[in-house]
């Protein structure tokens, strides 16, 4: 079943990379288009509190990312309940804001634990790609095995957020702490 799912999942992030035959040329199989692709799924799979204000999506990269791009590639191109996704970069974390993820670059994961407990980030998913990043309190963690992506995930730091995490998702994480 878990193979299966596994397939289903990776079957949606090909479609992804598919949005239109003209900027298909430009979108390759990279590390970086397929974690791009692996956050804008796990929108499908999560679910913040409600906010009626809310009118976008709002995605922001910390630091020096190679998400930034494939990010902003899905943001032209898909919504997230019907809400258009924006996606912002800034370098430091005084710039945080309001939003429902937050990609750490590397350099910064160390720090996240300086910044965790901010109140414009109590809904805010926290994702990374770094050795021990749950560790340091992300919510979502990239990890290469066997020059494969996969991901882990910090369900009890998600619990906390109030942000529900599918049982498919789960199941489909290389670990669960």
């Amino acid at each position: 079943m878990k193979h299966l799912l596994l397939c289903w999942f990776i079957a949606q992030f090909a479609g992804l990379l598919l949005v239109d035959r003209h900027a298909s040329a430009q979108v390759t199989g990279s590390p970086e288009n397929i974690m791009g692709s692996f956050i804008y799924h796990f929108t499908e799979y999560l679910s913040w509190p409600e906010n009626e204000e809310e009118k976008s999506f709002r995605i922001i990269i910390l630091g020096d990312s190679p998400l930034l791009e494939p990010l902003q590639y899905i943001a032209a191109a898909r919504v997230v309940n019907n809400q258009p996704i924006l996606v912002k970069h800034i370098h430091t974390p005084d710039e945080i804001e309001e939003c429902h993820m937050l990609v750490v670059a590397d350099e910064l994961v160390k720090t996240i634990e300086e910044f965790l407990d901010r109140d414009e980030l109590k809904k805010t998913v926290f994702i990374t790609h770094s050795d021990n990043a749950l560790k340091h309190g992300a919510s979502i963690n990239f990890v290469t095995e066997k020059d494969k992506i996969r991901f882990e995930i910090n369900r009890s730091a998600l619990e906390l957020k109030k942000i529900k995490v599918s049982s498919q998702l789960l199941k489909l994480a290389l670990k669960v702490i």
